[in-house]
């Protein structure tokens, strides 16, 4: 499997043989996180995720009347 990093340093995403660290939160227990250092910086980065599509909203519009005269609410 391929995975991606990004580093927050450079600005860049890049491919790389991820690194497991495992540690103890307070809240969750024992976890586990992927790195890769950056081949630019030799920075610590996390694992790049591309970010969810935004869902598009749609506007409703009232029907336009003239006069008063509307069929809509009839």
């Amino acid at each position: 499997m391929e995975y991606h990093f990004y580093c927050n340093n450079c600005d860049k995403i890049f491919t790389a043989e991820p690194d497991r660290k495992e540690y103890i939160d307070p809240v969750y227990g024992p976890c586990t996180s992927i790195t890769a250092k950056c081949p630019d910086c030799n920075a610590d980065c996390a694992e790049y995720r591309k970010p969810k599509p935004k869902a598009v909203k749609k506007i409703l519009q009232e029907p336009s009347c003239s006069n008063g005269s509307c069929s809509c609410f009839n």
